[in-house]
């Protein structure tokens, strides 16, 4: 065997004569005459890979592969499955079953394409799904308690029906543990969602990530989580477009919503919920950073949301943030409104952008982020700060800008540093309803016109201890011929006389309130002889038409008072 070596390529049989198979490692000489026999032996098997086309795939759309890519995921333990470049013919679900470790890959997103589109509903090959879920692909465990763990999908695309009778999903994933679709598109589909995550068996799914990915032409969900005991999802950097609802959570806990561009849905660009009762709920949910824009264009059979979080079993410690996400074009229908955030539990909505309400109707309850705690069990609390709301062209404003419902369970509400730019509303920036815990309504900003109202406390039922603290910077005028106008709701003001009116007091002061009075007409004196008002050397002033004053309270009773004349 030592002289034994490779003489000839003149004797190499006819399978070989072109040279060994460029997935071959080694050839082993068989005999003295150096005749190459080839063991079989691959880089991609020495490396952990199964190219689906040593199993008999094709890939040229027109031959049925499903066979041949099923038999590489079931010798797949602990390996790649390789799925190179072209289309691939599949009738039937491919089923990744009680298998770890397992990555199945193409060559790209636009390369690889696993066409299940011939077939309105693949049928299952060997699995019973207690649940009733399936995909394409499906990923689970066929006996509950022992789920699956570290799978990853990644560089192909997914093309299924769009037929109506079609129910599948375009992936599902089931009990699964760690399992992730990095790279992957998934387009079309009518009775499943794109994606689908439910831990069927109960309390075994647990860190599943969709990420990287496009999902498409969707009649349901691009991507739907549902089930409480799916533990820990991560849904990020996707573009999710032409779906019914763009991301969609029913249930579930540790999940975050992150970086993804959601655009012209039906209904709701990104919707969370959960169900009554003390085992169905979501906890710890982040939606941040997230650009959805384009919801309900063409559609008027239900209300329009850009991001809609609608719980009903609460706890203190929920931890809902929805934060830094730009919302734009939203559609109002003939009849259902449209809003850009709308929020119930105990919920900090902080730093989103809300943008472009598309309005059709007069007077309609289009708003731009509302909150609604509505809490089943333990107190909450709700936080709006930071936001920016704006409707730009002026035909394309919001009805209100800014609602907060809350009820007698409420611990309260903070309404602070919050923007609603000039001809943005068409009825208030802000609107207060059924307050009773304790709020805090400061620094925030309604930048409107001096000739359009912009604060509004609407207040509806029976209220207990409501104090408001901080004021809010919003153009406010003094009641006509008022001597002694109130100084409550905010920290810029504006006389609006049309007779001589002299001021010798300012109402509803508290020790440190400071003010800003701008003088808007030519009738305003200012009374600072044996009055509460001190300044101007103790001479009364006669301003000008937009001259102004700036007063801080000593003590709740007395102002001291700097004039300045604007020439």
């Amino acid at each position: 065997m030592a002289n034994q070596k490779l003489t000839t390529l003149a004797a190499v049989p006819a399978t070989l004569a072109n040279g060994p198979n460029p997935t071959d490692l080694m050839y082993i000489v068989g005999d003295m005459g150096g005749i190459p026999t080839s063991k079989g032996i691959t880089i991609q098997n020495l490396l952990g890979v199964i190219n689906v086309k040593g199993y008999g795939a094709v890939g040229n759309g027109v031959v049925d592969d499903t066979a041949a890519i099923q038999a590489a995921i079931d010798v797949s333990d602990g390996r790649t499955v390789y799925v190179p470049a072209g289309t691939y013919k599949l009738t039937s679900i491919l089923e990744i079953l009680d298998k770890n470790d397992v990555i199945i890959e193409g060559a790209g997103i636009d390369a690889t394409i696993l066409d299940f589109s011939a077939t309105i509903n693949p049928p299952l090959v060997h699995y019973f799904d207690p649940g009733g879920g399936r995909g394409c692909i499906t990923i689970n465990t066929q006996v509950g308690g022992v789920p699956v763990s570290n799978i990853l999908i990644s560089r192909f695309t997914v093309k299924y029906s769009t037929n109506a009778a079609s129910i599948v999903s375009g992936i599902f994933f089931g009990a699964v543990v760690n399992g992730t679709a990095d790279g992957i598109k998934v387009d079309g589909g009518y009775g499943g969602s794109g994606i689908y995550l439910e831990d069927n068996f109960g309390n075994l799914a647990k860190n599943l990530s969709i990420c990287n990915s496009e999902i498409c032409n969707n009649a349901i969900t691009g991507i739907t989580t549902n089930n409480t005991s799916v533990d820990g999802i991560l849904i990020q950097n996707n573009y999710v477009h032409d779906c019914m609802v763009g991301i969609g959570s029913v249930i579930g806990r540790r999940i975050r919503i992150i970086d993804n561009i959601v655009k012209d849905i039906t209904t709701q660009g990104i919707l969370v919920c959960d169900e009554a009762g003390a085992d169905t709920y979501v906890r710890d949910l982040v939606i941040s950073n997230n650009q959805v824009s384009g919801i309900g264009n063409g559609n008027d059979t239900v209300a329009h949301y850009g991001i809609h979080v609608v719980l009903s079993s609460l706890f203190e410690d929920s931890g809902i943030i929805v934060s830094n996400n730009t919302v734009s074009d939203i559609y109002e229908g003939a009849t259902f409104s449209g809003y850009g955030i709308d929020a119930s539990g105990n919920i900090t909505v902080d730093g989103n952008v809300v943008s472009r309400n598309h309005t059709v109707r007069v007077n309609t309850l289009s708003c731009a982020i509302t909150v609604s705690p509505d809490p089943k069990g333990a107190s909450s609390k709700t936080s709006v700060r930071n936001n920016y709301i704006q409707g730009v062209p002026i035909a394309n404003r919001w009805y209100v800008g800014i609602v907060v419902a809350n009820n007698a369970l409420c611990d309260g509400t903070i309404v602070a540093s919050n923007v609603v730019a000039a001809d943005s509303i068409i009825a208030a920036g802000f609107a207060l309803f059924d307050q009773r815990g304790y709020s805090v309504i400061s620094e925030n900003i309604f930048n409107f016109a001096f000739n359009i109202g912009g604060f509004s406390y609407n207040i509806s039922g029976e209220m207990n201890d409501m104090p408001i603290t901080g004021e809010d910077f919003v153009f406010r005028s003094f009641v006509a011929s008022d001597t002694s106008p109130s100084v409550k709701g905010s920290k810029v003001f504006k006389t609006a006389n049309a007779i001589a009116t002299t001021i010798a007091d300012l109402d509803d002061g508290y020790p440190g309130k400071q003010v800003t009075i701008i003088i808007n007409d030519a009738f305003t004196t200012i009374d600072f002889t044996g009055t509460n008002l001190f300044g101007n050397g103790g001479a009364d002033w006669n301003p000008s038409n937009w001259d102004w004053m700036t007063a801080i309270c000593v003590d709740g009773t007395f102002w001291l008072c700097n004039c300045i004349n604007a020439v």
